[in-house]
């Protein structure tokens, strides 16, 4: 396994103040997200009575990565960046907003608006992913995702306490005025960012300029970098992970940035990301290990409703105790990652937590016991944290500036429809065979997943 040579002082990196500002706003609005998420189910369901009606608000919130997901990512690469993700954060507090005027009326209207809230974030989200590797150097990049994974893990255990308390100190319907609230938070300290991305030409061509003083050598490797992008400078780029080259600029990927910036050549754009990933070894390895593992974990979390109150036999007090144990690992793992995930490869670090899954959902499977089902649900959320923030790392730190947008959206629409089919398959087995034997096949076949890729040596990515 290899070392990384002198990793970045965690906290030191919070003196950036772009980073510490865009950790901010983050925060905030994550908060805001899980309000909304808990006072949107209880509305519907109060008013229904029917759990159909509150699974049409998930299909609104999963169709726009299907319809849109590679759509999205190339205009990302068309638009300015800063800009975009302020608009998205004013669409979505506008949209949310509305909610309480229209959930007594239609809640037709209710999806519509959580279809294109989503919508708004299939913009937001590729932008949002293109500032930590703007902002730092290639060795600190994973040290900084781990960072802001962390603060948006903690979300994840105080939004859902919050939101009991929120939904009794006042009106439910309110609770979406204060998550409008919280994306202007997010624009805000956005706004305040000191760089920008601005667009100089081509399809996605972009020039990074930073406004603020200090940090000098980040913005000369920026400022060389695009100066080179907008010669029309195709030159061989590598990627040195152990061997593995990056061809894709050695194979024409270069010229896209000398096409035009009309309408009609945004499915070329797609197509270029969708190009883009499959000759860079690294990330076309990266994203097919991460489906293939997807379609047996996945389905793991939807199940979990059905586990906790069938398996296990527990109340809906015991089923939030469970979300908030895998809750807390994922921001255990976060944090360790931030201390120590710069002295290991994050190929070692990705295979560590496939590994981990597998022996979890396994035991879940075998021994349906409340007391090991607690700690079988923390150190999964630890394993989510192993294997999610090197893989989002790589994709940071391996896409040129200019493909940025595509590529993550691309990543999105993908790992969404493993999602799709992860869905679909261990549901399909809960209901023929029993749900303890679903999440023992999810299990047996993470582990063989896991020791394949071990025993092929397969070289994701090795630093």
């Amino acid at each position: 396994m290899a070392v990384e040579a002198s990793p970045p002082k965690p906290w030191t990196l919070l003196k950036e103040r772009d980073f510490s500002l865009l950790l901010t706003g983050q925060f905030v609005s994550a908060l805001g997200d899980k309000l909304h998420y808990v006072a949107l189910g209880v509305l519907v369901y109060r008013l229904t009575g029917s759990a159909l009606d509150v699974g049409k608000v998930t299909l609104a919130t999963f169709l726009p990565y299907l319809l849109f997901g590679l759509i999205a990512g190339a205009y990302v690469d068309r638009w300015d960046k800063k800009k975009t993700m302020i608009a998205a954060d004013l669409s979505r507090a506008f949209l949310v907003s509305l909610i309480p005027f229209v959930i007594g009326y239609s809640l037709n209207l209710v999806y519509l608006i959580s279809f294109l809230c989503t919508t708004a974030n299939l913009f937001f989200s590729p932008a949002r992913m293109a500032v930590i590797p703007a902002i730092f150097k290639k060795g600190d990049i994973l040290t900084a995702t781990s960072l802001d994974e962390s603060a948006q893990n903690i979300t994840e255990v105080l939004g859902f306490a919050l939101a009991g308390i929120v939904t009794v100190l006042i009106q439910i319907e309110h609770v979406f005025f204060l998550d409008a609230l919280t994306f202007l938070v997010s624009a805000f300290t956005i706004f305040l960012m000191g760089f920008k991305f601005e667009k100089i030409g081509g399809a996605g061509e972009e020039d990074v300029r930073r406004s603020t003083e200090g940090e000098a050598s980040v913005r000369e490797e920026a400022a060389a970098r695009e100066k080179a992008s907008a010669k029309g400078d195709a030159g061989k780029e590598t990627a040195d992970e152990g061997g593995i080259k990056d061809t894709a600029d050695e194979e024409g990927m270069g010229e896209v940035a000398g096409e035009e910036s009309g309408a009609g050549h945004v499915w070329q754009d797609i197509l270029a990301g969708l190009v883009y990933i499959m000759k860079t070894r690294i990330l076309a390895d990266t994203l097919l290990t991460y489906c293939i593992v997807l379609v047996f974990f996945s389905g793991f979390n939807p199940l979990v409703f059905v586990y906790a109150l069938q398996a296990l036999g527990v109340s809906p007090v015991g089923l939030g105790v469970l979300e908030a144990t895998m809750a807390v690992g994922i921001t255990f793992g976060s944090f360790a990652l931030v201390a120590w995930g710069g002295r290991f490869s994050k190929r070692g670090l990705m295979l560590a937590g496939f590994f981990l899954s597998g022996v979890t959902i396994s035991a879940l499977g075998l021994y349906p016991w409340y007391p090991l089902a607690l700690v079988c649900f923390f150190f999964s959320g630890v394993s989510n944290s192993l294997f999610l923030i090197p893989i989002q790392s790589i994709f940071q730190e391996e896409t040129k500036p200019s493909m940025r947008g595509r590529v993550f959206s691309a990543r999105f629409a993908t790992t969404r429809a493993a999602f799709l089919v992860s869905v679909a398959v261990l549901s399909f087995l809960a209901n023929k065979i029993g749900v303890n034997r679903a999440y023992l096949f999810s299990g047996v076949a993470l582990l063989l997943t896991s020791f394949v890729l071990l025993a092929r040596g397969q070289r994701v990515e090795q630093v």
